[in-house]
């Protein structure tokens, strides 16, 4: 993969870090604009956020948590790493990362696209940044925090 320059306030994170960092990030920026996105759509009369009528199955909740992020992890990295043969700015990397998987989880719900696309990106750019590192460090630092908003919000779920 090319090099790409990260900038200095970055690395001072240590892997662990990047992924309290991302995550907490991700459920910020995922909620902000999902509530904002939902308030917009409200004022025109649509009604995107249903909330969830049933709880998770033990399937579901582990799919959840685990498959998908493992798999789907693969995935951001796999078009990172083609992005990166094309593009060699971490934040149009991540951002164009993010639209596509963000436009996928939006094919399923439309409001999905808003709280993933958010999280999507920062997934990629903890996965650009220690992509120079170790692959198997840049799997981790885009996983772990994917794992736990998806955890976060199948709790929710079942809370609910």
């Amino acid at each position: 993969m090319p090099s790409i320059s990260i900038t200095p306030e970055f690395r001072t994170c240590g892997l662990w870090q990047t992924c309290l960092l991302s995550y907490a990030t991700a459920l910020v920026l995922s909620f902000c604009l999902s509530v904002a996105a939902d308030s917009i759509a409200l004022q025109l009369g649509i009604v995107m956020l249903d909330p969830p009528s049933r709880s998770a199955t033990f399937s579901e909740f582990f799919g959840a948590i685990f498959f998908a992020p493992l798999f789907e992890t693969l995935l951001v990295g796999l078009t990172i790493q083609v992005l990166s043969k094309y593009f060699h700015r971490p934040f149009l990397i991540a951002g164009i990362s993010a639209m596509i998987f963000g436009g996928a989880h939006g094919l399923v719900a439309v409001s999905w696209f808003f709280g993933t696309v958010c999280s999507f990106f920062a997934y990629s750019y903890a996965y650009v940044y220690w992509s120079s590192q170790s692959l198997r460090k840049a799997y981790v630092a885009a996983c772990v925090p994917h794992m736990l908003i998806n955890l976060t919000a199948m709790t929710l779920v079942c809370l609910g």
